[in-house]
């Protein structure tokens, strides 16, 4: 009857190891197990990372390529500058037409620098002189 006590009533295969097989197993899965908590971590870190530049991206983006409260403010006094002023929002005389200036470009002085401190030196004996 002791041996009927001792057999299991499953059919799973029973396997027998080592006592050292088996503490070193337990090391094992408690050093995969450790490895995995550290890459959970680390992934977690990496997907705020993650979310933190996105949003970041996203508000350069509206800076760069959206609206400017700036020139939006300087269109709405444009247009409705004459209610605030109604003598000059109904004088059409009032109005300036823009005017285009020929553009020019200056011509690049030669000489380095120690050339012109020297003349300013010079400038600077005459005036005193």
């Amino acid at each position: 009857m002791g041996n009927r006590e001792n057999q299991t009533s499953s059919t799973e295969e029973m396997v027998t190891i080592s006592r050292v097989e088996y503490e070193a197993m337990q090391a094992r899965l408690s050093g995969l197990e450790e490895q995995l908590r550290s890459k959970t971590e680390e992934l977690a870190e990496t997907l705020l990372k993650n979310q933190w530049l996105l949003e970041n991206l996203k508000l350069t983006k509206k800076k760069l390529f959206g609206e400017s409260s700036e020139q939006l403010d300087q269109m709405v006094i444009e247009k409705f500058g004459h209610l605030f002023n109604e003598a000059e929002g109904w004088d059409a005389s009032s109005y300036e037409k823009e005017t285009k200036v020929k553009s020019h470009t200056r011509k690049r002085r030669s000489g380095s620098i120690e050339d012109v401190a020297a003349a300013s030196l010079r400038y600077a004996a005459r005036a005193a002189s």
